[in-house]
């Protein structure tokens, strides 16, 4: 009786070896910063966040989704947007931020 079973049970301890093996998925976690544009320079793609903590920068790639508003904007606006608002969200690995989006929330009150 167990010499029939004898390859359902090798395949089954096969299966189960390989399943046990398989390396874990790494969860990325996004990170936001929230502050003011202090500048944005367009010939490098480098955003400067004013936060309370200093300044932070990102380079942006071409595929970032940026919008002020409801409305979607293209990075070369930043530019003109010194001084306003700005919610940046990335994922950060091995001291390298990618950003995935920006989003420019208004003049600061006051």
């Amino acid at each position: 009786m167990i010499a029939n079973r004898l390859p359902f049970l090798l395949m089954s301890a096969v299966v189960m070896s390989t399943v046990s093996f398989q390396p874990a998925q790494t969860a990325t976690t996004t990170l936001r910063v929230r502050g003011t544009i202090e500048t944005y320079e367009p010939s490098t793609r480098t955003l400067s966040v004013s936060t309370s903590n200093g300044t932070v920068r990102f380079v942006l790639s071409t595929v970032v989704r940026i919008r002020q508003g409801w409305h979607a904007i293209d990075a070369s606006a930043l530019e003109k947007l010194s001084g306003y608002r700005v919610d940046v969200r990335y994922s950060e690995s091995g001291g390298q931020k990618t950003v995935e989006s920006v989003h420019v929330l208004g003049k600061p009150k006051g």
